[in-house]
């Protein structure tokens, strides 16, 4: 893939996730509790659920991040290791700037553990890229 286009996928992907982070607890709240009242709930019941989807999405957005940051740092001529290093340096640091976003956000916070989480998903997604993204796309 072009590295314009994924630059521009990691620039639109920056965006998505600072979006989320500039809601407010009750409109974060409230899009967390479509998708728990609508589906969750009537299956599992309601209990802690809402904070699993929370951190869910966490992981899941940053798993997308860990997918085009690293395909952007590929388009570079520079070793695999280097690659990773770059690739978990900027989503750690992207991470740990939009906690600190949220401290700023009316009743949100800055939590160390979604920083985790938010790392977490991006090595998920790195592996996922370099392991089955990578031999499916050699292949087509």
């Amino acid at each position: 893939m072009n590295r314009k286009i994924l630059l521009i996928l990691v620039a639109i992907w920056l965006i998505i996730v600072f979006i989320f982070s500039n809601q407010n607890i009750k409109d974060s709240g409230n899009l967390s509790n479509i998708f728990v009242n609508d589906f969750l709930a009537q299956k599992f019941g309601r209990d802690n659920i809402g904070n699993l989807v929370r951190k869910s999405a966490h992981f899941i957005i940053y798993l997308i991040g860990g997918i085009i940051v690293y395909k952007f740092f590929n388009t570079f001529d520079i070793s695999t290791k280097r690659k990773l290093v770059y690739s978990f340096i900027f989503i750690i640091l992207y991470a740990c700037s939009d906690e600190l976003h949220q401290y700023f956000v009316e009743g949100r916070g800055a939590r160390i553990t979604d920083v985790v989480i938010d790392t977490c998903g991006s090595i998920m997604g790195v592996i996922l890229n370099i392991t089955i993204l990578n031999k499916i796309f050699r292949k087509t």
